[in-house]
């Protein structure tokens, strides 16, 4: 089960939240830590199509690293998670 956080909690959580949410949702299973060892980008590379079905902009670039400017978000998740993970 994916467990996350949102701050500040006062200001409650979007629809548009919730639906990045339920991507990491969706390939719960390929991320998940300690039994999937991936860093920011492969976890990216798991959700972008997902991310793209919700109009967010995921580029590749010439190295054919993925690259978003919600990146910030998805390594907040990944950090939460392994937390959550570790202390459960």
């Amino acid at each position: 089960m994916l467990k996350y956080q949102f701050f500040p909690r006062s200001v409650g959580i979007s629809e548009e939240i919730k639906n990045v949410v339920k991507c990491f949702e969706l390939v719960y299973d390929e991320i998940k830590s300690p039994e999937n060892n991936l860093d920011s980008d492969g976890v990216l590379k798991k959700i972008s199509p997902y991310l793209q079905a919700l109009n967010f902009q995921v580029e590749i670039s010439k190295k054919k690293k993925i690259k978003s400017r919600f990146q910030f978000f998805l390594v907040l998740i990944i950090k939460l998670t392994n937390i959550l993970v570790q202390t459960h």
